[in-house]
């Protein structure tokens, strides 16, 4: 257990938890967090998970046979209840993996192809790590099923992407280091302004399609015009 220049008593919180061992380091942040945790480990499989999520009891089991299945395979993840919404029930798409992220970053990985974060990404760090090793050749193998629950309330977060500057930095950054630039990433960059400005609470988590139906009302109600002077305007 990484604590990241907290100010709780974490090992008073896991004093009961002998097997626990508690890394204290000077807060800089979560990848950084993650990386010392792993450089501390041993084991040929890794699972970073944060202190709001929730396990099911045969997480652990059904994500290892995964990868003991598929061997050719890095990681191996599955679907989740995030505030009681199912997501991550996909299959592994490379092409969509690359136009948005639909992975947790609660995810089995095999020791071996971990290429440790990147300590300068703050936001969608697990976007950033997938499209790393996508290209590294390193792929997921998807196990269809709902393992784990989490929500976007907790607070404080490890990682914080409930302003508009996150996202529009988030975007932009991961964006141009891995060389992706299409129609669908110009028009995320458009709607990351609205996201947490004018769209309804169910788009916290920058659902395009929430947030397309909202601005699309909002235009109807205010005119097309309006809505692009408010968006440029804010």
């Amino acid at each position: 257990m990484v604590d990241d220049g907290s100010e709780l008593d974490i090992c008073q919180a896991v004093k009961d938890y002998p097997m626990i061992n508690v890394i204290r380091q000077e807060q800089a942040g979560p990848n950084s967090a993650r990386n010392n945790g792993f450089a501390q480990s041993i084991g040929e499989f890794l699972l970073f998970c944060d202190d709001d999520v929730e396990l099911e009891p045969r997480f652990l089991e059904k994500m290892v046979q995964a990868l003991i299945s598929n061997p050719d395979k890095a990681y191996a993840y599955c679907g989740f209840k995030i505030d009681n919404e199912i997501v991550g029930m996909e299959r592994f798409n490379p092409e969509k993996l690359r136009k948005k992220n639909y992975i947790s970053g609660v995810s089995l990985i095999r020791r071996s192809k971990f290429p440790r974060f990147d300590v300068r990404i703050r936001r969608l760090q697990d976007w950033d790590l997938w499209l790393t090793m996508l290209k590294n050749g390193d792929q997921g193998i998807w196990v269809p099923e709902i393992l784990f629950n989490t929500s976007s309330k907790n607070k404080p977060s490890i990682s914080d992407d409930s302003n508009i500057d996150g996202w529009i930095y988030a975007y932009e950054v991961v964006i141009k280091k891995h060389g992706l630039s299409d129609p669908w990433h110009s028009l995320m960059r458009f709607y990351a302004r609205i996201i947490y400005r004018m769209a309804p609470d169910g788009t916290r988590r920058g659902d395009l399609r929430k947030v397309i139906v909202a601005s699309l009302r909002l235009a109807r109600k205010e005119g097309i015009r309006s809505l692009f002077r408010l968006v440029w305007r804010r």
